[in-house]
């Protein structure tokens, strides 16, 4: 028997069934203010889970209704469909998790677990029926659907839910598990006990979609006469962000070192490493490692730079002196080390650091200068000039074709005959070729030593190409929708993969895979497929695809187990986590600007920032680690940041660079809003260019203090 009751600005979506007889009646109430706004926008508004009337959920915000809709009926999915035992539906606005576990039979628990500061489960564990659970959460998302629209994707979800027989789900009876810990300080030990009999623990795989749920086993931590007991995963996290905020942490009222709460979170993400490994890629557990990993080096004393010590020969000028590769820099004071004019005629230019040669390069012109800001040659064509990371230039007018090697003098390597078509800006090269973009749309490859046009390649119906190659692959997307892979030897087609939206970018390599990211107004997919062919798998086959609701998307990062892209998500900046499956892991809102953001992966997370130099750290489940705010007037472009010799260079209208552990800054540089691009080299020395033609070296003056990194 179902019902529909309307109260006030709720409308009360609610199933009686067989039940056990102490879970009540379950309701999902979706907040119906969002209709009198209008549909302008993907609608925002409240939600509550009742239980014979009573809310479970506190001070819940506006949320954005599609996703939390399909949250919630891709996790009764994957209970229902795909056999799992847990499931997890996020409430961003309200930093809450909703965690269900699936025990045996038809039984179903849900807790809400609140992600603030403390992190706590709010009220008791809720006991229902998955009946229950499905006839409501079915109903509300088909009301829904009537009111705000139909979507293919969840009406495809529902109709497989509605079809699905619920089977039973048999008893796990694993070997009870449990771990002791213990550290001493200076002024009292601090215990901790975890233990987990009904195989929560086990139970998480790699493929899993819900990955809180497994870490919600139960324990308890003593210090002196403080004590706390109930979900020990929540309270390591608690004492771990207090003792990197504040330098300590407390139990109850007894006092707890930084070191023994880094120490004991360790010692948990360890023991539940060596009794389920699978865990290691679990991000909530991830994150907790590395904010341990963090505050353990946040916590080391700074030792003497022994590089200092006198030497016999008289030691070089500090200019001369590189930065030292050892330890982690503590504070470095940057100082100018010389400044030249640039002559392009246009604007536009970046920075390309070739061999022994700092070059500033935009469509029609270069100017190279050495090391020391002296010219070492200045290249126009009108029909454009490409450049290679080792310093071939390829300069086109509209009879000749010209390239310029490494020659002594700046003599030519070899001139051809050309008929007029655009060439550049960047040039690649591969086994002995030449390999630059072509009118802009396509690809056109060129013998180094003879200048013999080898292949060209010009998709149809295409007017913006973006270029790029890795190895023996030449990649292509389009504005058309495709993605090529050109064999860089003769130019054809090795495989082609269509999207129903144009490029934005060039295709990303990591490691033997592409990463191709199509969109078109909110509607972006990521596309990532093997670029070179793997493990019996051919070139071009699809590894998986992700549709997400995005617009002004980033070009996408990854790291190991995770891929990160973002951009606007009605109306805020966003970032998306995806597992290597495609499944989106979590979503996160930030204060960055979100067309003009940039990602980084640092630490099996992500940093984001901007063009005003806002920057935030997301550890790996998706927790905001530290915030910097804007530093002047917004640059004319995005740039990207960059992490070298473990620190992170933030662009902006002052380049900061800074600690990506903590946040702290450790030098500043004011550069005003026209950067335009810059560089570093593994020297440490700073590059920058500023409209309208200023190239400026910077060097480390100052090295304050030196530490040993973690270990």
């Amino acid at each position: 028997q179902t019902s529909e009751v309307r109260r006030g600005r709720y409308a009360t979506l609610q199933c009686v069934s067989i039940k056990l007889e102490e879970s009540g009646v379950f309701t999902v109430e979706l907040g119906q203010a969002w209709k009198r706004r209008g549909l302008e926008g993907a609608p925002h508004d409240s939600i509550a889970l009742s239980f014979d009337g009573v809310n479970v959920l506190p001070r819940v915000a506006d949320e954005l209704l599609p996703r939390v809709v399909g949250d919630l009926v891709s996790a009764l999915s994957g209970l229902v469909i795909d056999g799992e035992r847990a499931g997890q539906i996020s409430l961003e606005e309200s930093n809450l998790e909703l965690c269900l576990w699936r025990p045996s039979g038809f039984e179903v628990e849900l807790q809400v677990i609140d992600f603030g500061q403390p992190p706590r489960r709010v009220g008791p564990v809720q006991r229902l029926e998955l009946v229950e659970l499905k006839d409501a959460i079915v109903r509300c998302a088909r009301n829904f659907m009537r009111d705000a629209g139909t979507s293919v994707e969840l009406d495809r979800q529902l109709r497989a839910i509605e079809a699905t027989v619920l089977e039973e789900l048999s008893a796990r009876h694993p070997e009870p598990w449990s771990m002791e810990h213990a550290s001493t300080g200076l002024s009292t030990g601090l215990r901790l006990r975890a233990s987990d009999s009904i195989g929560r623990l086990t139970s998480w795989s790699k493929k899993s979609r819900a990955h809180l749920p497994a870490l919600l086993i139960e324990g308890h931590l003593e210090a002196g006469g403080g004590r706390a007991d109930g979900l020990v995963f929540l309270e390591l996290q608690r004492l771990a962000r207090s003792a990197m905020a504040d330098g300590h942490a407390f139990l109850g009222k007894q006092r707890v070192e930084a070191l023994q709460a880094f120490e004991a979170g360790l010692e948990f993400v360890v023991a539940l490493r060596r009794h389920h490994p699978a865990l290691a890629t679990n991000p909530y557990l991830e994150a907790l490692q590395v904010r341990c990993i963090d505050g353990v080096a946040s916590l080391k004393e700074p030792v003497p730079d022994l590089a200092a010590s006198p030497v016999e020969k008289a030691a070089r000028a500090p200019s001369d002196q590189p930065l030292i590769r050892q330890g982690a820099a503590r504070r470095v004071r940057l100082q100018a080390k010389w400044s030249a004019t640039v002559a392009l005629g246009e604007e536009g230019g970046t920075i390309v650091l070739a061999k022994g040669s700092v070059v500033v390069s935009s469509a029609h012109a270069v100017h190279a200068f050495s090391t020391a800001g002296k010219t070492k040659f200045r290249r126009l064509a009108t029909r454009g000039v490409a450049i290679s990371s080792s310093g071939f230039v390829v300069c086109a007018d509209p009879s000749s074709v010209t390239l310029f090697g490494r020659r002594r003098g700046g003599a030519a390597s070899w001139q051809r005959d050309h008929d007029g078509v655009d060439l550049g800006p960047r040039l690649f090269e591969a086994d002995g070729q030449a390999i630059t973009s072509l009118n802009g749309r396509g690809a056109v490859a060129m013998n180094v030593l003879t200048g013999r046009e080898l292949w060209r390649f010009e998709p149809t119906r295409t007017q913006r190409g973006f270029l790029t190659a890795h190895g023996a692959r030449v990649l292509l997307t389009t504005d058309s929708g495709s993605v090529f892979g050109l064999d860089a030897a003769d130019g054809q087609i090795r495989f082609r993969i269509r999207a129903a939206a144009p490029a934005v970018g060039p295709a990303v390599m990591v490691g033997r895979r592409a990463m191709a990211v199509m969109s078109q107004g909110d509607a972006t997919t990521l596309v990532v497929c093997e670029a070179l062919g793997s493990d019996g798998l051919p070139a071009g086959t699809l590894a998986w695809s992700a549709d997400l609701t995005l617009s002004h998307p980033t070009p996408p990062v990854a790291t190991k187990v995770r891929t990160f892209v973002a951009g606007l998500a009605d109306g805020k900046t966003t970032v998306v986590c995806l597992d290597q499956q495609g499944h989106v892991q979590w979503q996160r809102a930030v204060t960055c600007d979100g067309r003009t953001a940039r990602l980084v992966p640092f630490e099996s997370g992500v940093i984001v920032s901007d063009a005003r130099g806002v920057t935030v750290r997301l550890l790996p489940d998706g927790q905001i680690d530290w915030v910097l705010g804007a530093n002047g007037d917004e640059l004319g472009q995005a740039l990207e940041p960059m992490i070298i010799r473990k620190l992170l260079l933030v662009p902006g209208p002052a380049i900061r660079i800074v600690e990506p552990l903590t946040g702290r800054v450790l030098s500043e540089l004011d550069v005003g809003p026209h950067l335009a691009g810059y560089a570093i080299d593994s020297k440490f020395t700073l590059y920058t260019y500023t409209e309208p033609g200023t190239l400026q070296a910077f060097m480390p003056g100052t090295l304050l203090s030196i530490i040993e990194g973690p270990g």
